[in-house]
């Protein structure tokens, strides 16, 4: 095969993936477009599509003000997390210091026999 074909032929793929690549995107914003309205009609559809219509999500989010739950509920997230993630650091130093001596970080007797904590 000259350069030339092969040139061709890489070509000829690329278009085939970029068209489908704007098909799926085109499916994507028709389906967000439905789920925003679902009483939309096709050519209310085929008119977002046409305009671009990237953005049907966050224009939705935005008109109805609910931009300022959606930060509110990342917050408690971001906060959960912290948490979860302080609580395993204490987990894991309560376990060192217990298998590191011979009696309980929590109540001081036997680690062997103890049953107040989970670190044992």
């Amino acid at each position: 095969m000259t350069l030339t074909k092969k040139v061709i032929s890489v070509m000829g793929e690329y278009q085939e993936v970029q068209t489908k690549d704007k098909d799926k995107d085109k499916d994507t914003v028709a389906r967000q477009f439905k789920i925003v309205k679902p009483d939309a009609t096709a050519e209310e559809v085929q008119e977002v599509l046409d305009g671009g219509g990237n953005s049907v999500f966050t224009d939705q989010v935005l008109s109805t003000g609910h931009a300022a739950d959606i930060q509110d509920k990342h917050k408690d997230i971001t906060k959960l997390k912290t948490s979860i993630t302080e609580l395993h650091r204490v987990r894991a130093d309560c376990s060192c210091s217990c298998s590191s001596c011979s009696s309980c970080c929590c109540c001081s007797s036997s680690c062997s026999s103890c049953s107040c904590c989970c670190c044992c």
